[in-house]
């Protein structure tokens, strides 16, 4: 009995050590220990706060999102996958989900410029 159960043992350490979640941990360890000044470690807590917050995430996604320095390009990154989350929730394939992204116009833009000095301008404005 005993032999079995160490060879029940060993075949289940075995199986442990070859799935995909530990292979996918030993990884993240790895890549942690890689850098592990303030800001990688913050980066990575991100990036896993992320993974955790949309179940499916990959990696590669959450560290894009967590890269990003534009506060309002990774604010619509964001809300781009809480959208694939709840049009796939709805039963949504992934080919349908991103035909709705692309005929989705975007929102006009503001135009910017300065005042013209014939439109009155500053001057107009302070009355010279």
């Amino acid at each position: 009995d005993e032999m079995n159960f160490t060879k029940n043992a060993q075949a289940a350490k075995n199986k442990i050590d070859n799935m995909d979640v530990n292979k996918e941990i030993k990884e993240g360890v790895a890549s942690i220990m890689k850098d592990t000044s303030p800001a990688a470690l913050k980066k990575s807590i991100e990036v896993d706060d992320l993974m955790l917050k949309y179940p499916g995430m990959d990696r590669p996604l959450a560290e894009q999102i967590a890269t990003e320095i534009n506060p309002r390009k990774k604010a619509d990154m964001i809300v781009m996958v809480e959208q694939t989350i709840k049009m796939s929730e709805e039963g949504k394939s992934g080919s349908e989900i991103i035909d709705i992204f692309k005929k989705t116009p975007r929102t006009k833009q503001a135009k910017g410029g300065r005042i013209k000095m014939a439109k009155g301008g500053l001057p107009n404005i302070l009355g010279f």
